[in-house]
């Protein structure tokens, strides 16, 4: 029954983010922009992991490229398995391959995973308790649950909802940054 709901609420937030024009959502994700940026997690880590944005997902790629101009060490995930190691990224994105999921990470069978301070992380919803919602793999619930990271989730104001169906295998965000 949960996952009937997680599944509605995916399919109804996946459709609110397909209804933007292209103005709307670079308009909404440079408000984002400029809160990560200035976010004093962000601005205390020296380790950042971040993931690399798909079209429909808020843009990260300027993100990645601001922090690297702070010096900050941006991490990208990777997919080993069922589960997600974060590897060094230095903002060259010719030397990234798709994975199965067709998401772009570092092209290397040898990383290694490396801890981070800071976990800037992509959702279709977050609730007022910080629940959120991704996309149904379970990645980053599996890799937050033994590490400690500060974890930031981004999403756009209406994907804010007051209660999320949620498992005791889902993780709560630390918090949640939106336009």
């Amino acid at each position: 029954m949960i996952e009937e709901e997680k599944e509605s609420v995916r399919r109804e937030m996946k459709e609110y983010r397909r209804s933007f024009t292209l103005s709307e959502k670079r308009r909404k994700d440079e408000i984002i922009f400029k809160k990560v940026t200035k976010n004093k997690r962000v601005l205390a880590g020296k380790k950042i992991g971040i993931y690399l944005s798909k079209e429909e997902e808020i843009d990260t790629k300027k993100i990645i490229t601001q922090l690297l101009s702070m010096d900050k060490k941006v991490y990208i995930p990777k997919v080993i398995g069922d589960d997600l190691i974060f590897t060094h990224f230095d903002g060259n994105y010719s030397l990234l391959v798709k994975n199965r999921f067709n998401i772009l990470e570092v092209d290397d069978k040898f990383a290694k995973d490396v801890d981070i301070d800071v976990l800037i992380l992509p959702a279709l919803s977050v609730d007022k308790k910080g629940y959120r919602l991704g996309y149904g793999k379970g990645f980053f619930d599996r890799y937050l649950l033994n590490k400690k990271v500060y974890s930031i989730a981004l999403v756009y104001k209406r994907q804010i909802v007051n209660s999320l169906p949620s498992l005791c295998t889902d993780y709560k965000v630390d918090e949640y940054i939106s336009d």
